[in-house]
């Protein structure tokens, strides 16, 4: 059985020749940027999982997005994972599995662009009244070498009593046997089988053991779920991921789950099961949409 400090190790992560080319997928795990985003993407238990293992305070979680932008007439930020909750605060989770030296002015600036993203042009200040900005990185090395699993830092104004800017580091390095630790272990195991929580157990069972997680995970059907949240239009990608299919795979942004099935069912050949692990619809329900096309 390997150690916790086995699977920090930046030659563990593997490489992806190829946007084709699954074979990396066997021996991948969630440090992985595409499986961590897939993998949180509009999953609101796998978010739930990792905000209460920071041992964060938040709202209703209202939207999970991958990959969302902040547009700037500066620097862009794009967290791997935005979420929402229903009191207007935002969250962003990362990834951060090369080491880099700028990690903490990197955090700084996430967190101020996001605290920024809370205020629309034209309002008050006093509408920031009760939000606030958490930035969540989870990273590969201990940055300040005090051997604690998670560091957490907060700003506040201060004519104000309530936080405005989290900053969280996960220390991915610490061997800690705590509920963190343990999920910190998930994070960074490649077998699912051998995965303690069955939330993540099960989540990354969907993506690296059927065709809708490769659909999930496919980069060209990723961006352009992107472009059609920003955009505000139909989404999709012009090249389906099942073999000789040439039509593009459709999805409704806004269409909701029952008609993401129904495109599916009138536009690819895929099986029920693999559909119904797309749009996370009953295989009940997904029988009775395709008895009715």
């Amino acid at each position: 059985m390997l150690e916790l400090a086995d699977f920090v190790r930046d030659e563990d992560i593997p490489y992806r020749e190829t946007d084709r080319d699954w074979s990396w997928l066997e021996g991948a795990d969630l440090r992985d940027d595409l499986i961590f985003k897939a993998a949180l993407d509009d999953a609101e238990d796998v978010t739930a999982l990792l905000l209460t293992a920071c041992g964060l305070e938040y709202g209703k979680i209202i939207s999970v997005k991958a990959a969302e932008p902040f547009p700037s007439l500066y620097k862009t930020i794009i967290p791997d994972v935005t979420v929402r909750t229903d009191d207007g605060s935002i969250i962003s989770i990362d990834m951060q599995t090369s080491r880099k030296a700028d990690i903490i002015e990197r955090m700084a600036y996430y967190g101020s662009a996001l605290y920024s993203s809370l205020l629309e042009e034209g309002y008050p200040y006093k509408n920031l009244q009760g939000k606030r900005a958490t930035v969540i990185f989870f990273y590969v090395k201990d940055v300040f070498k005090k051997k604690k699993p998670i560091y957490t830092f907060t700003w506040k104004d201060k004519n104000t009593p309530f936080i405005t800017i989290e900053y969280v580091l996960v220390n991915m390095a610490s061997q800690r046997k705590d509920f963190l630790g343990s999920v910190v272990h998930d994070i960074c195991t490649s077998k699912p089988e051998e995965i303690h929580n069955r939330i993540l157990r099960e989540r990354l069972r969907l993506i690296k053991e059927s065709e809708g997680g490769k659909l999930m995970m496919n980069p060209l059907l990723r961006k352009e779920r992107m472009e059609g949240r920003k955009e505000g239009r139909a989404l999709g990608r012009e090249e389906g991921r099942e073999i000789g299919k040439e039509e593009g795979i459709i999805l409704g942004k806004n269409s909701g789950k029952k008609e993401v099935a129904e495109n599916l069912l009138k536009t690819t050949s895929l099986s029920l099961e693999t559909i119904a692990n797309v749009t996370n619809l009953p295989i009940e329900e997904i029988t009775t949409l395709k008895a009715n096309i």
